[in-house]
């Protein structure tokens, strides 16, 4: 598994970093999910949440958009899903 960092959101004096998971499957094709990190802090991940690269940017932009934490990111998810 990969990670490429997307982005970062100050916040209460530190930042939120969010990034990109990027998993290979034996049938050479992609499944992405996400983690997100306080600066030096808590983390979240989720893997394989979908195949698709569109809706995975999509989801990471809402992330990123509404400032969402390591500790509500499972939610967020579920609730987007």
């Amino acid at each position: 598994m990969r990670d490429q960092l997307i982005g970062c959101i100050p916040l209460d004096g530190t930042q939120l970093e969010y990034y990109l998971l990027v998993e290979e499957t034996e049938r050479e094709t992609e499944h992405y999910g996400v983690r997100i990190e306080w600066e030096g802090g808590d983390c979240a991940a989720i893997g394989n949440i979908t195949a698709s690269q569109s809706r995975i940017e999509e989801l990471l932009s809402l992330l990123q958009a509404g400032a969402v934490t390591p500790a509500t990111l499972w939610d967020v998810v579920e609730d987007w899903l």
